[in-house]
């Protein structure tokens, strides 16, 4: 996004951003999609590059709409190294998620009538970080 500072000028108020954690190895678009951990770290660069193009774009007056993958993590069977370097395997992803969480499916985020709750602790903290570290 390196040609977002012409943006603005240009009458553009929002970019929309394919999610930037962590995902599966590979150069298919959709691998952005199949996550392994919450770490801003993926083929489209580093933490950093990250925050760097949301500060160009803000500056430019150019809001930035980021695409967020919280609802699964990748379905690979076989397993692996993710892009930055994370070890995963099918239903674990250590340090946020293994066996029962992944098997069950349970609900990560419901809305009940005072807004959002968390319906499983460990799994509210990784997103609310995950999200937090976005913005």
């Amino acid at each position: 996004m390196g040609s977002a500072c012409v943006l603005g000028p240009k009458g553009y108020g929002y970019v929309q951003v394919s999610p930037p954690q962590e995902h599966v190895r590979g150069n298919q678009w959709w691998l952005a999609y199949q996550p392994v951990s919450y770490r801003i770290e993926s083929r489209k660069g580093t933490r950093a590059q990250f925050q760097s193009m949301v500060n160009t774009c803000h500056a430019a007056g150019v809001k930035v709409i980021v695409d967020a993958v919280i609802n699964h993590m990748s379905g690979q069977d076989s397993g692996g190294t993710g892009w930055a370097g994370s070890s995963y395997a099918h239903y674990d992803y250590p340090g946020i998620y293994s066996g029962w969480e992944c098997e069950h499916r349970w609900p990560v985020i419901t809305v009940d009538g005072n807004g959002w709750f968390a319906a499983n602790v460990p799994a509210h903290d990784a997103v609310a970080i995950h999200l937090g570290a976005r913005v």
